[in-house]
Protein backbone atom coordinates (compact mmCIF):
# COMPACT_ATOMS: atom_id res chain seq x y z
CA UNK A 1 0.00 0.00 0.00
CA UNK A 2 1.31 3.46 -0.88
CA UNK A 3 2.27 5.89 1.87
CA UNK A 4 2.22 9.67 2.05
CA UNK A 5 5.61 9.88 0.30
CA UNK A 6 4.66 7.86 -2.81
CA UNK A 7 5.53 10.21 -5.73
CA UNK A 8 3.06 8.65 -8.17
CA UNK A 9 -0.08 7.99 -6.17
CA UNK A 10 -2.00 9.87 -3.55
CA UNK A 11 -2.75 8.03 -0.36
CA UNK A 12 -6.31 6.83 0.16
CA UNK A 13 -6.76 9.43 2.90
CA UNK A 14 -6.69 12.13 0.20
CA UNK A 15 -9.30 10.44 -2.00
CA UNK A 16 -12.21 11.39 0.23
CA UNK A 17 -13.07 13.65 3.11
CA UNK A 18 -12.93 10.66 5.46
CA UNK A 19 -16.53 11.04 6.57
CA UNK A 20 -17.35 8.10 8.87
CA UNK A 21 -21.07 8.62 8.11
CA UNK A 22 -21.34 8.99 4.30
CA UNK A 23 -25.15 9.17 4.52
CA UNK A 24 -27.21 11.45 6.72
CA UNK A 25 -28.21 9.18 9.65
CA UNK A 26 -31.38 11.12 10.44
CA UNK A 27 -34.72 10.93 8.64
CA UNK A 28 -35.73 13.98 6.60
CA UNK A 29 -38.55 14.88 8.98
CA UNK A 30 -36.17 14.73 11.94
CA UNK A 31 -35.04 18.27 12.93
CA UNK A 32 -31.50 16.94 13.29
CA UNK A 33 -31.39 16.03 9.58
CA UNK A 34 -30.89 19.63 8.46
CA UNK A 35 -28.46 20.38 11.28
CA UNK A 36 -26.38 17.35 10.28
CA UNK A 37 -26.49 18.34 6.60
CA UNK A 38 -25.24 21.86 7.25
CA UNK A 39 -22.52 20.68 9.63
CA UNK A 40 -21.41 18.09 7.08
CA UNK A 41 -20.93 20.78 4.43
CA UNK A 42 -18.78 22.74 6.85
CA UNK A 43 -16.78 19.65 7.80
CA UNK A 44 -16.18 18.69 4.16
CA UNK A 45 -14.76 22.14 3.47
CA UNK A 46 -12.46 21.86 6.48
CA UNK A 47 -11.34 18.39 5.41
CA UNK A 48 -10.45 19.63 1.93
CA UNK A 49 -8.46 22.51 3.40
CA UNK A 50 -6.68 20.13 5.74
CA UNK A 51 -5.69 17.92 2.79
CA UNK A 52 -4.40 20.98 0.96
CA UNK A 53 -2.32 22.09 3.94
CA UNK A 54 -0.90 18.60 4.46
CA UNK A 55 0.12 18.34 0.81
CA UNK A 56 1.91 21.70 1.12
CA UNK A 57 3.85 20.40 4.14
CA UNK A 58 7.29 19.47 2.81
CA UNK A 59 8.56 16.51 4.85
CA UNK A 60 12.34 16.35 4.37
CA UNK A 61 13.05 13.44 6.73
CA UNK A 62 11.23 10.42 8.25
CA UNK A 63 10.40 12.29 11.44
CA UNK A 64 8.69 15.05 9.47
CA UNK A 65 6.77 12.39 7.52
CA UNK A 66 5.50 10.93 10.79
CA UNK A 67 4.49 14.38 12.07
CA UNK A 68 2.63 15.00 8.84
CA UNK A 69 0.84 11.65 9.07
CA UNK A 70 -0.21 12.32 12.67
CA UNK A 71 -1.41 15.83 11.79
CA UNK A 72 -3.52 14.50 8.93
CA UNK A 73 -5.33 11.82 10.92
CA UNK A 74 -5.72 13.90 14.08
CA UNK A 75 -7.07 16.73 11.96
CA UNK A 76 -9.66 14.46 10.33
CA UNK A 77 -10.61 13.12 13.75
CA UNK A 78 -11.25 16.64 15.08
CA UNK A 79 -13.26 17.65 12.02
CA UNK A 80 -15.73 14.76 12.25
CA UNK A 81 -15.86 14.72 16.04
CA UNK A 82 -16.87 18.38 15.94
CA UNK A 83 -19.80 17.71 13.61
CA UNK A 84 -21.51 15.38 16.08
CA UNK A 85 -21.59 18.00 18.84
CA UNK A 86 -24.52 19.81 17.25
CA UNK A 87 -26.84 16.78 17.35
CA UNK A 88 -26.24 15.66 20.94
CA UNK A 89 -29.77 16.40 22.09
CA UNK A 90 -30.08 13.92 24.94
CA UNK A 91 -28.12 12.18 27.67
CA UNK A 92 -28.31 8.94 25.69
CA UNK A 93 -26.82 10.66 22.62
CA UNK A 94 -23.97 12.08 24.69
CA UNK A 95 -23.08 8.69 26.16
CA UNK A 96 -23.27 7.07 22.73
CA UNK A 97 -21.06 9.81 21.31
CA UNK A 98 -18.38 9.20 23.93
CA UNK A 99 -18.23 5.50 23.01
CA UNK A 100 -18.14 6.42 19.33
CA UNK A 101 -15.16 8.71 19.98
CA UNK A 102 -13.15 5.76 21.29
CA UNK A 103 -14.07 3.55 18.33
CA UNK A 104 -13.32 6.33 15.84
CA UNK A 105 -9.97 7.04 17.50
CA UNK A 106 -8.99 3.37 17.31
CA UNK A 107 -9.82 3.25 13.60
CA UNK A 108 -7.79 6.44 13.09
CA UNK A 109 -4.78 4.91 14.84
CA UNK A 110 -4.98 1.83 12.62
CA UNK A 111 -5.24 3.93 9.46
CA UNK A 112 -2.34 6.17 10.49
CA UNK A 113 -0.07 3.23 11.34
CA UNK A 114 -0.85 1.69 7.97
CA UNK A 115 0.38 4.94 6.41
CA UNK A 116 3.59 4.89 8.43
CA UNK A 117 6.75 5.46 6.32
CA UNK A 118 8.87 2.32 6.16
CA UNK A 119 11.93 3.60 8.13
CA UNK A 120 9.83 4.47 11.17
CA UNK A 121 9.09 1.97 13.93
CA UNK A 122 5.39 1.18 13.93
CA UNK A 123 5.57 0.41 17.65
CA UNK A 124 6.93 3.89 18.38
CA UNK A 125 4.36 5.53 16.12
CA UNK A 126 1.51 3.54 17.64
CA UNK A 127 2.53 4.60 21.14
CA UNK A 128 2.64 8.26 20.09
CA UNK A 129 -0.68 8.01 18.31
CA UNK A 130 -2.37 6.46 21.33
CA UNK A 131 -1.31 9.38 23.52
CA UNK A 132 -2.32 12.00 20.94
CA UNK A 133 -5.68 10.42 20.12
CA UNK A 134 -6.49 9.84 23.79
CA UNK A 135 -5.97 13.54 24.41
CA UNK A 136 -8.38 14.40 21.60
CA UNK A 137 -10.95 11.87 22.84
CA UNK A 138 -10.87 13.46 26.29
CA UNK A 139 -11.15 16.93 24.77
CA UNK A 140 -14.28 16.05 22.78
CA UNK A 141 -15.67 14.12 25.71
CA UNK A 142 -15.36 17.27 27.82
CA UNK A 143 -17.07 19.30 25.08
CA UNK A 144 -20.01 16.89 25.02
CA UNK A 145 -20.39 16.87 28.79
CA UNK A 146 -20.12 20.65 28.91
CA UNK A 147 -23.14 20.94 26.64
CA UNK A 148 -25.18 19.15 29.26
CA UNK A 149 -23.73 20.80 32.36
CA UNK A 150 -23.83 24.27 30.84
CA UNK A 151 -27.41 24.13 29.63
CA UNK A 152 -29.97 26.33 31.34
CA UNK A 153 -32.94 24.80 29.54
CA UNK A 154 -32.85 21.11 30.29
CA UNK A 155 -35.90 19.24 29.12
CA UNK A 156 -37.74 17.03 31.55
CA UNK A 157 -36.60 13.44 31.34
CA UNK A 158 -39.92 12.26 29.95
CA UNK A 159 -39.67 14.69 27.03
CA UNK A 160 -36.04 14.14 26.05
CA UNK A 161 -35.45 12.41 22.71
CA UNK A 162 -33.51 9.19 23.25
CA UNK A 163 -31.01 9.85 20.48
CA UNK A 164 -28.18 7.51 19.58
CA UNK A 165 -25.61 7.74 16.82
CA UNK A 166 -26.90 5.21 14.30
CA UNK A 167 -24.79 3.11 11.93
CA UNK A 168 -23.84 4.76 8.65
CA UNK A 169 -26.56 4.57 6.03
CA UNK A 170 -29.42 4.13 8.46
CA UNK A 171 -32.06 6.66 9.50
CA UNK A 172 -32.62 7.57 13.11
CA UNK A 173 -36.13 7.63 14.48
CA UNK A 174 -37.64 11.07 13.87
CA UNK A 175 -38.43 13.34 16.79
CA UNK A 176 -40.40 16.56 17.05
CA UNK A 177 -38.55 17.63 20.20
CA UNK A 178 -36.44 20.76 20.12
CA UNK A 179 -32.81 20.61 21.19
CA UNK A 180 -32.80 20.62 25.03
CA UNK A 181 -29.04 21.24 25.10
CA UNK A 182 -28.43 24.23 22.82
CA UNK A 183 -24.76 24.48 21.99
CA UNK A 184 -23.40 27.62 23.50
CA UNK A 185 -21.68 29.94 21.09
CA UNK A 186 -18.01 30.65 21.61
CA UNK A 187 -17.58 33.77 23.71
CA UNK A 188 -14.98 36.13 22.35
CA UNK A 189 -12.58 37.13 25.04
CA UNK A 190 -12.41 40.88 25.34
CA UNK A 191 -8.65 40.97 25.74
CA UNK A 192 -6.54 43.71 24.22
CA UNK A 193 -3.80 42.10 22.18
CA UNK A 194 -0.40 43.75 22.11
CA UNK A 195 2.02 43.01 19.28
CA UNK A 196 5.35 42.19 20.88
CA UNK A 197 7.29 41.42 17.70
CA UNK A 198 6.80 42.97 14.26
CA UNK A 199 7.39 40.17 11.75
CA UNK A 200 5.05 41.45 9.07
CA UNK A 201 7.75 41.88 6.43
CA UNK A 202 8.57 38.17 6.70
CA UNK A 203 4.98 36.97 6.93
CA UNK A 204 3.95 39.12 3.97
CA UNK A 205 6.54 37.46 1.73
CA UNK A 206 5.62 33.86 2.56
CA UNK A 207 2.41 33.58 0.48
CA UNK A 208 0.45 32.32 3.48
CA UNK A 209 -3.28 31.68 3.52
CA UNK A 210 -5.35 33.95 5.71
CA UNK A 211 -5.62 31.32 8.43
CA UNK A 212 -1.93 30.46 8.31
CA UNK A 213 -1.03 34.15 8.53
CA UNK A 214 -3.38 34.80 11.42
CA UNK A 215 -2.21 31.80 13.47
CA UNK A 216 1.47 32.51 12.80
CA UNK A 217 1.02 36.19 13.69
CA UNK A 218 -0.79 35.45 16.95
CA UNK A 219 1.90 32.96 17.97
CA UNK A 220 5.07 34.80 16.93
CA UNK A 221 4.06 38.46 17.01
CA UNK A 222 1.60 38.40 19.92
CA UNK A 223 3.21 35.47 21.77
CA UNK A 224 -0.03 33.59 22.44
CA UNK A 225 -0.12 29.89 23.23
CA UNK A 226 -1.83 27.43 20.89
CA UNK A 227 -4.74 27.10 23.33
CA UNK A 228 -5.18 30.88 23.51
CA UNK A 229 -5.17 31.17 19.73
CA UNK A 230 -7.69 28.36 19.43
CA UNK A 231 -10.04 30.08 21.86
CA UNK A 232 -9.68 33.46 20.16
CA UNK A 233 -10.37 32.05 16.69
CA UNK A 234 -13.09 29.63 17.81
CA UNK A 235 -11.25 26.60 16.41
CA UNK A 236 -9.48 23.60 17.86
CA UNK A 237 -5.90 23.48 19.04
CA UNK A 238 -5.03 20.82 16.45
CA UNK A 239 -6.24 23.12 13.68
CA UNK A 240 -4.08 25.97 14.97
CA UNK A 241 -1.08 23.65 15.22
CA UNK A 242 -1.58 22.53 11.62
CA UNK A 243 -1.84 26.10 10.29
CA UNK A 244 1.37 27.04 12.09
CA UNK A 245 3.18 23.94 10.76
CA UNK A 246 2.05 24.86 7.24
CA UNK A 247 3.20 28.45 7.72
CA UNK A 248 6.59 27.22 8.92
CA UNK A 249 6.94 24.97 5.88
CA UNK A 250 6.16 27.81 3.46
CA UNK A 251 8.54 30.15 5.25
CA UNK A 252 11.32 27.57 5.18
CA UNK A 253 10.82 27.14 1.44
CA UNK A 254 11.07 30.91 1.01
CA UNK A 255 14.18 31.14 3.21
CA UNK A 256 12.34 33.24 5.80
CA UNK A 257 11.88 30.96 8.79
CA UNK A 258 15.48 31.21 10.05
CA UNK A 259 15.17 35.00 9.94
CA UNK A 260 12.00 34.82 12.04
CA UNK A 261 13.68 32.53 14.58
CA UNK A 262 16.66 34.88 14.77
CA UNK A 263 14.41 37.87 15.39
CA UNK A 264 12.48 36.01 18.09
CA UNK A 265 15.67 34.81 19.81
CA UNK A 266 17.00 38.39 19.84
CA UNK A 267 13.74 39.75 21.25
CA UNK A 268 13.41 36.98 23.85
CA UNK A 269 16.95 35.69 24.50
CA UNK A 270 16.04 33.69 27.59
CA UNK A 271 13.17 31.74 26.03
Amino acid sequence: MSDLTDPFKLHESFRSTGDPFPENPFAQDDPRHEVWREETHTAETEAARLNSDILAWKASNPEDQVDRTIALFLGKFDIWASRHICVLWSDAAIHEYIQWLVDFAESGIRAAVTSCPAPISREVLTAELRVRFLQRVEYWKSQALEIRSGSTSRAKSGNQPQTQLPPAGTAAEATDNANPYPVRQNENRRRRLVKKNDLSRYLDQANLTDKQYKCASLKWEYCLTLSQIARDLGVHRTTVDQHIHSAQAKMRSAGLYDKVRKRLSQAHPGE
